[in-house]
């Protein structure tokens, strides 16, 4: 079995590298912004360079998880995350359908406006924010143009960081060492997830699933209800930052809109038999340094 994987320098990417390359699965890891050795470098949105690597390789699995995931930056930039999150997903998915190639789409709880939580992989998605909309534009690409596929959705993702600036989770840190007045959402509920349990369910689902059959929606995520805020003084405490000036702040935040509370129903995976969750005390003790 060969299994490509993209955004395979990221967050995300690198975990499920990690855990994949304990099979006797061969893997084979793309990247773009990141250098490594054992990278294949590689434009997800030059879709002649996609074709000719699909068509050299012969993958039997796609992971696709690379993607634009900061909202902010997706308002920003509207074009360049449409490019990756949309059409670079589309086209990967075309050539999974037209190459025999079962693929997994990486998608998130944004698809969904927070408001009837929790989610099961029943309901209908209604993004708020752009983000959001890209990612459920993938979602609906891959079942459109994919003949056998998995979409996981996942929550805010930390865990095993080149920089705290990884996520969205942990960047709050450093942000405190700059400003530690600084006021915190804690107004939205957030379910942080830890990449390595991400990737260990994705393996053990792979290992479940008929990829020759497959055409379904699945969510993971921690089952510990943060909020930013929250979050704050957990990391404050463990990882020595002073955090007892930093102040709630219980609105909405400025910035692209952020659903309330995504939180995601995993019940269709723990069905299974299957799935991991570590604690964000355990992640953070051991895994976060600063």
């Amino acid at each position: 079995m060969k299994v490509l994987i993209t955004g395979a320098t990221g967050l995300l990417g690198r975990a499920i590298r990690k855990e994949f390359e304990t099979t006797d699965w061969e893997i084979l890891s793309l990247g773009f912004s990141r250098e490594h050795a054992e990278i294949i470098k590689l434009d997800l949105t030059d879709f002649d360079l996609v074709r000719m690597l699909i068509m050299t390789e012969k993958p039997d699995i796609i992971i696709h998880s690379a993607a634009e995931r900061r909202p902010d930056v997706t308002d920003n930039n509207p074009d360049a995350a449409t490019e990756l999150n949309v059409d670079a997903t589309a086209n990967l998915a075309k050539l999974a359908d037209k190459y025999g190639i079962f693929i997994v789409y990486m998608s998130t709880d944004y698809v969904f406006d927070g408001t009837k939580a929790p989610y099961s992989t029943t309901d209908k998605p209604n993004p708020i924010n752009l983000y959001g909309k890209t990612k459920f534009l993938g979602e609906q690409a891959v079942e459109k143009d994919a003949k056998n596929y998995a979409i996981l959705r996942v929550p805010i993702l930390y865990g095993d960081q080149e920089s705290l600036n990884e996520s969205a989770a942990t960047v709050i840190i450093n942000q405190i060492k700059d400003n530690p007045g600084l006021k915190i959402d804690n107004w939205a509920a957030r379910f942080p997830t830890y990449v390595g349990d991400v990737a260990f369910t994705l393996r053990q689902l792979m290992a479940k699933i008929d990829i020759k059959k497959c055409q379904e929606i699945f969510h993971w995520s921690g089952n510990e209800d943060f909020t930013k805020y929250s979050m704050a003084k957990v990391m404050g405490e463990i990882l020595d930052v002073d955090v007892s000036k930093i102040q709630p702040n219980n609105e909405p935040t400025a910035g692209a809109p952020r659903p309330k509370n995504c939180q995601l129903d995993c019940s269709k995976i723990e069905s299974l038999g299957i799935g991991r969750r570590t604690s964000f005390f355990q992640v953070v003790e051991k895994h976060l340094v600063i």
